[in-house]
């Protein structure tokens, strides 16, 4: 089961699995104030979180085949680590030519089990608050 912490307003949750070409290669969860302007726009906040043992990538392969270079400036890549994971993550800002900011984790547990890729949506300063309390929340329980 994935959880993590986010703000109250993010009420809309979508459990579908994350697949890739049509394949179901692990878990997810989706969580926003509106699912669709999140999926759509760069002006809505929210998280995606996603897990899987079906993907043969390192960290550093799987940041880079998720690139916004079209809509985002890129920052610097940028070392993670918690009591649970290690790993790196990408900042993106000024997406759609807003001031939105997207953030990408890939991390992974020590035992290198499964990898997590978690996409953050930040809109407003308070969605940096958001940010500091997924990456200090999310958890794959096994």
């Amino acid at each position: 089961m994935l959880t993590l912490d986010v703000p109250a307003e993010w009420s809309e949750v979508d459990g579908s699995a994350w697949e890739s070409d049509g394949q179901v290669i692990g878990l997810s969860v989706t969580a926003a104030p509106n699912l669709n302007d999140f999926y759509n726009t760069w002006g809505t906040p929210g998280v995606t979180f996603n897990t899987t043992d079906q993907l043969d990538f390192t960290v550093d392969e799987l940041l880079d085949a998720f690139d916004f270079s079209s809509d985002c400036t890129p920052n610097e890549r940028t070392e993670y680590s918690d009591a649970v994971y290690a790993g790196k993550y990408d900042v993106w800002t000024n997406c759609g030519g807003t001031g939105t900011l997207l953030v990408v984790l890939v991390a992974e547990p020590s035992d290198q089990s499964y990898l997590a890729l978690i996409t953050v949506q930040v809109v407003t300063d308070a969605g940096l608050d958001a940010l500091d309390t997924i990456f200090n929340t999310f958890i794959l329980s096994q």
